[in-house]
């Protein structure tokens, strides 16, 4: 067995991908010593994630938002840089790497501590204008819980007592009345009956 001088020495003057290479090949069995703890570890990290997404797994954005788990990077072993680097969270090394590629809850499961009064309104905002496309009549007509649900967004309603017109009311005040909403008058009137 190789000690970990010799892997240090394997190692030196490798790029972060190379490294990575030989732990998925078998050449060395962990990273080297202080690899995610050094002063390159994020740009490590960013390395590292771009090459597991785009050269080992090859997905399009609708494969990593149906794929994407806490168990990928432990199965690519890369669960020492989540852990270390992005303390736990998963959808921050993706937004590291691919900033701006998708949102933080096209994931299911937004890092925690995310949720604040802005991210809840941008998220909302995303829904209707970018993800749904939808006007202000077709909001009126057709947005439920399982909207928000379907498009990973069901956590989100929590804040707002599970009310998707409470959601709507935050992002847009004033904008909808409770009386508009006649999939949501529908479905109250068929639970209360």
């Amino acid at each position: 067995m190789m000690s970990r001088l010799k892997v240090s020495d394997m190692v030196f003057g490798l790029t972060a991908t190379e490294i990575y290479r030989m732990v998925l090949d078998g050449n060395i069995k962990y990273f080297p010593i202080n690899f995610w703890t050094c002063p390159e570890a994020v740009e490590n990290a960013i390395e590292v994630t771009k090459y597991l997404f785009d050269e080992i797994l090859k997905w399009d954005d609708d494969d990593i938002r149906e794929k994407f788990n806490g168990s990928l990077f432990d199965k690519y072993k890369l669960g020492g840089m989540i852990n270390i680097v992005y303390k736990h969270e998963i959808g921050e090394a993706f937004q590291n790497a691919f900033p701006g590629r998708l949102m933080p809850w096209e994931f299911g499961n937004a890092p925690q501590r995310f949720w604040n009064n802005k991210t809840r309104v941008e998220a909302i905002k995303w829904l209707i204008e970018v993800r749904l496309k939808w006007n202000r009549d077709t909001v009126a007509k057709n947005i439920t819980a399982k909207v928000f649900y379907n498009n990973k967004l069901g956590g989100l309603l929590r804040y707002y007592g599970g009310s998707p017109y409470r959601a709507l009311d935050s992002a847009y005040p004033n904008n909808y009345f409770k009386d508009e909403f006649i999939r949501l008058r529908i479905s109250y009137i068929r639970r209360i009956t």
